[in-house]
This record gives C-alpha cells, sequence and structure tokens, in this order.
C-alpha cells in the first residue's frame, strides 16, 4: 500500500501537457484522490508517522481555511516563492490558529449550548442500512 501510495504522489507531480488538462483532471477525481483516500483510510502508520498524522489532522481545517489568505500575504511582502517555505509558514499559522483559536471557541459554544462534545467517529447503528 506505501509503494502504491509513493507511485500515485509522484504521479501527481508530474506536469500535464495543456490538451490533456481536462483528461487529467477527471482522471485524478475519480481515480487517484478515491485510491489515495482508500489508501489513507485503510493503513495504520508506525508511532512517529502516526504523530505527525494525528498533528496534520489537528490543524488540517485551519490549513484549508488559511492556505490561500496566507499565500496572497507571502506574495503581497514580496517574498521569494519557495512552496517549502509557504508549507513551513502556513503550517504554523494553521497551528497557532488552532490551538489559540479553534480550540477556545469549541470549548466555549460547548459550555454555552450545553452539550456534550465527543470527538470520536460515529459508529453505525445496528439494523440501519
Amino acid at each position: 500500500a506505501a509503494l502504491l501510495g509513493a507511485i500515485l504522489l509522484s504521479l501527481l507531480s508530474l506536469p500535464v501537457p495543456p490538451n490533456y488538462t481536462a483528461v487529467y483532471d477527471v482522471s485524478l477525481v475519480l481515480l487517484a484522490f478515491p485510491l489515495l483516500l482508500w489508501l489513507g483510510a485503510s493503513s495504520t502508520p508506525i508511532r512517529p508517522i502516526a504523530a505527525v498524522c494525528s498533528w496534520l489532522g489537528e490543524i488540517s481545517y485551519a490549513v484549508y481555511v488559511l492556505h490561500m489568505p496566507m499565500i496572497l500575504a507571502i506574495g503581497m511582502l514580496h517574498t521569494p516563492r519557495n512552496p517549502l517555505w509557504q508549507l513551513v509558514v502556513i503550517a504554523a499559522a494553521a497551528y497557532f490558529a488552532t490551538r489559540f483559536f479553534d480550540r477556545p471557541v469549541r470549548r466555549w459554544l460547548v459550555a454555552w449550548l450545553g452539550v456534550a462534545h465527543d470527538a470520536r467517529p460515529v459508529r453505525r447503528m445496528s439494523g440501519i442500512s
């Protein structure tokens, strides 16, 4: 599974000729992304990698929310467009947003609404298909 995932990820980094972008995009949506999702969901990472995966999952929503504003802000600063530097800046901003905004707001909302917060995955109820 790891080899297949590595092959898929390396294929995603290859340049695509302009006249094949539509076929490439459809292939990604219908084949590559579901396969990557299945590989990720069906694998169990070793302990050091599991910690990194857990941290990435924790900051993923903040990365989703912040990546474009951060890329635009970095571009406005007229800094070199180094993707690794951008990744580090976005990950750091996402961590701080999660740590100092998202978690406290979530705790406050749970207390204010008086609901129990359970972050465990929902289990399928027996007898319901």
